[in-house]
């Protein structure tokens, strides 16, 4: 059968699963939401009192106004929106992750589910960023995580406090800036964010400004202290949080990796690295259906490749086309060496 074929039945199969894009991971009281297609993610909290609905923790209505971005060599690159970086979805060390490929460099976006120090379950996530040179010469590379908060515009309180001082007008936080965390909260939902946690490297800078000053910026936003978080005429009261770990030497071969936190507002804070990881429930990537959707993805992802290279061995369409069947004879919908 030809590569055009299988890949259609990849995709038959993908479709059949339901969502072409977004894939949901539920654990504890949050929802993570990985869209396939933007290379974005959106976080939910499900309230007490909400009766099993999910509320967004930051804007979810375009996922694409928070993003991860990297530079390398003073070219910035915003994942999703660019054609030189190929987006997949993998389980990595057991917990969903974002890969994001190009010729030079890997990134790979992992979440972890955690428990904050206040807590007995699940409410948040460690995001770790790990980028590595797939070339033999050495390059400088960082990364900056943009989210668009939201919670704490709805009110008339400030839109961030921190554990030590509310923030209700632009601040930038350095690596020497003793502070543990942020949040931004309205009168029922907290989202949280880490400043400093025990055992991992402090992000280079975190900046809380406007998110359009923020957002059009093709690295870091100027500056400007006590400046309010409009930017008019259309951005006003707009507030958004941008982490920074800034560009290091990354040698040919090798990679670096940061983790910052988010999680549903706890006053106690963070848990030091190693204590917060949370075990995934058995429906967390162990659900079987799950699983093949990933494996469908994949797949997808392969036979895409192949038939832009024209070089897939004959070893390999076998393998692909076994693989394939079974998911095929699994889910009812014959094989792909039908004519």
């Amino acid at each position: 059968m030809r590569k055009g074929a299988r890949f259609f039945l990849a995709l038959f199969l993908l479709f059949s699963f339901g969502s072409l894009w977004a894939l949901d991971f539920d654990n504890g009281e949050i929802r993570l939401t990985l869209h396939e297609r933007d290379g974005r993610f959106s976080l939910y909290q499900k309230p007490e009192y909400s009766n099993g609905a999910y509320e967004a923790l930051f804007t979810d209505s375009d996922p694409r106004t928070s993003f991860l971005q990297v530079i390398v060599n003073d070219i910035s690159y915003k994942l999703g929106d660019t054609s030189t970086f190929k987006i997949r979805i993998e389980e990595n060390s057991g917990n969903p992750a974002f890969v994001f490929e190009s010729p030079f460099l890997k990134v790979t976006e992992e979440f972890a589910f955690i428990k904050t120090a206040g807590v007995s379950y699940v409410n948040g996530l460690a995001i770790t960023i790990t980028l590595a040179n797939k070339s033999e010469k050495t390059f400088e590379a960082g990364a900056r995580i943009l989210i668009d908060t939201s919670l704490g515009e709805q009110g008339a309180g400030p839109d961030f406090v921190t554990d030590s001082y509310p923030i209700a007008a632009e601040t930038f936080i350095d690596a020497e800036k003793d502070r543990a965390f942020w949040i931004s909260e309205n009168d029922h939902l907290s989202l949280m964010g880490s400043i400093s946690v025990v055992g991992i490297e402090r992000p280079s800078g975190i900046h809380f400004a406007n998110w359009k000053r923020l957002n059009e910026v093709s690295w870091k936003a100027p500056y400007s202290a006590g400046r309010n978080f409009n930017a008019p005429p259309y951005s006003i009261k707009d507030s958004a949080v941008c982490y920074y770990f800034d560009p290091r030497p990354l040698p040919g071969g090798q990679s670096c990796s940061f983790t910052f936190f988010l999680a549903s507002g706890d006053k106690q804070g963070f848990l030091p690295q190693g204590q917060e990881k949370a075990k995934a429930p058995p429906d967390i990537l162990d659900d079987e259906r799950e699983k093949d959707l990933l494996q469908i993805r994949n797949l997808i992802n392969r036979i895409d490749v192949l038939m832009t290279e024209g070089n897939a061995s004959g070893e390999e369409i076998n393998a692909l086309e076994q693989t394939l069947n079974q998911l095929l004879a699994k889910y009812g919908s014959g094989s792909v060496n039908q004519r």
